[in-house]
């Protein structure tokens, strides 16, 4: 997500080549870039010590793809989906959200994954979440990564399934090195 681009310029393929779009409303702590074929959007918001979801990101029209980048920021809670600002959601297509301090209450993850219906990449990785809802095996993922939170799996069991499909599938990119807060280990107490 660099702004330099490297290689040929007749290398380069268009959904990878950004420009800044100055003209845009971008949230103020952001930078906005387009792709130059106009199907994309990039906002990113990394590093800015932000500990919110920016609101009120203006998409043009054309924009088939959004790209959202919040890593390394401050971020503790999930929007709601529908709440004043944060309509933009429903087109987010990628999200980086690793290394926040994400720690969502177990309803408004579901809600979450629910309001983006374009979803494809989405990165969870160290953040403080506890809990997955059930309803992430419904997501149509491309790729995910959930490594380093603080995860229950002695109340999510069905992960370990997910896990290894996720695996095979080669979709969520961490699934081996996903660990358990509370070890579920009947052996310590007898």
């Amino acid at each position: 997500m660099s702004n330099v681009i490297e290689g040929s310029f007749l290398e380069i393929d268009s959904k990878n080549f950004l420009c800044q779009e100055p003209t845009m409303k971008c949230p103020s702590m952001c930078t906005c870039y387009r792709n130059i074929d106009l199907a994309g959007m990039l906002v990113d918001c990394r590093n800015r010590s932000l500990n919110y979801f920016p609101k009120n990101i203006e998409l043009p029209s054309e924009m088939i793809e959004l790209t959202v980048s919040l890593e390394h920021n401050h971020v503790v809670n999930l929007p709601l989906c529908g709440q004043f600002g944060y309509n933009w959601l429903e087109n987010v297509t990628h999200l980086n959200l690793q290394h926040n301090e994400l720690t969502p209450e177990p309803g408004k993850m579901k809600q979450f994954l629910q309001c983006m219906s374009k979803i494809s990449y989405l990165y969870l990785a160290n953040n403080n979440i506890k809990h997955l809802p059930q309803y992430i095996q419904n997501v149509n993922l491309q790729a995910m990564s959930i490594t380093g939170n603080k995860l229950s799996c002695c109340n999510d069991y069905w992960m370990k399934t997910w896990l290894q499909v996720g695996l095979k599938q080669g979709t969520i990119l961490d699934s081996s090195t996903v660990q358990c807060a509370d070890k579920g280990n009947v052996n310590e107490f007898l």
